[in-house]
């Protein structure tokens, strides 16, 4: 919020002339945000996420960040999921390949699910990451059977 403050002086006789305005913008970085959601759509891991209370200036970008098959390391994967991009930011949403997830740095396997932490950055700084989001789990449709013997 954007507040205009005038001065002026008083003494006994009363007050002076009120100064000319000062603009002054009441922001701070923005506040943590929900955990982000991800879900399992085809060959894709779907994350969303709701905009958090900006700190009283527009959010800039967010940091999605997936944990790591180590379980302690979250990694950005900033070539699919940058929501630095406004493309991202602007959506509140993003897509990563399950092929990305099964590789380095992530080596997440069948059945492992993908969690993910979020934060975001105004002008006044980058707020505090949420918890980690619901995990996705990752799995597949059985292929076809090759071959089918009827047992009579």
């Amino acid at each position: 919020m954007t507040y205009s403050i005038k001065v002026a002086t008083r003494n006994v006789y009363g007050y002076g002339e009120l100064s000319e305005a000062i603009l002054i913008l009441a922001a701070q970085e923005p506040f943590q945000p929900q955990a982000p959601i991800s879900t399992l759509n085809n060959d894709q891991v779907v994350f969303t996420w709701v905009e958090p209370l900006t700190g009283g200036s527009p959010i800039t970008s967010y940091h999605l960040t997936i944990l790591q098959k180590d379980g302690v390391t979250y990694t950005p994967d900033l070539v699919n999921c940058d929501a630095q991009e406004y493309a991202i930011a602007s959506t509140l949403t993003c897509q990563v390949p399950v092929s990305v997830l099964l590789a380095e740095p992530y080596v997440l396997t069948w059945a492992d699910p993908v969690y993910a932490k979020l934060s975001a950055s105004n002008i006044y700084g980058t707020g505090v990451y949420s918890e980690a989001g619901n995990g996705a789990i990752l799995h597949t449709i059985p292929d076809p059977p090759s071959t089918f013997e009827e047992d009579l």
